[in-house]
């Protein structure tokens, strides 16, 4: 008898939630892959502390709206919140060889405030233990690397 666990069928799109320059890049970055692959955009969000609500989607909506208006005709949002650490929580959701992480790169420039949770060790992190193809985007959306 096989017990192994079934794959799902589709490769998806998941983004890393920021509202950085660069995290907003890669939401528009992210959400022109799954419409032009006609999957859902996965955002997802690192909580702060494992003792985050899991249905406060508040800073997702808001880089959405901040990233879109409205969003895109085609496009299929699923909001997601994970508990930390975030290179293991976003590597862990994007755990197919088909799907896609999109992450935005950040700077030191910007604010402190608004560089959390991401840093540049956790892009690396992400790139080294990721099982599937990720895209990092600078703030003017123009992919790195």
């Amino acid at each position: 008898m096989n017990h192994r666990k079934r794959s799902r069928q589709r490769p998806q799109v998941i983004v890393g939630v920021t509202r950085s320059d660069s995290g907003i890049a890669a939401l528009r970055t992210a959400a022109a892959e799954a419409i032009g692959r006609g999957a859902p955009l996965h955002a997802v969000q690192v909580s702060h502390s494992e003792f985050t609500p899991v249905d406060d989607f508040t800073e997702i909506d808001e880089a959405l709206s901040e990233a879109f208006g409205s969003l895109p005709n085609g496009l299929e949002v699923r909001r997601e919140l994970l508990p930390p650490p975030v290179a293991d929580a976003l590597t862990g959701r994007a755990h197919h060889p088909g799907d896609l992480l999109v992450l935005g790169a950040g700077t030191v420039r910007e604010p402190v405030w608004r560089r959390r949770p991401w840093s540049r060790s956790v892009t690396r992190a992400c790139l080294r233990k990721a099982r599937c193809a990720v895209v990092v985007v600078a703030g003017d959306g123009s992919p790195i690397g």
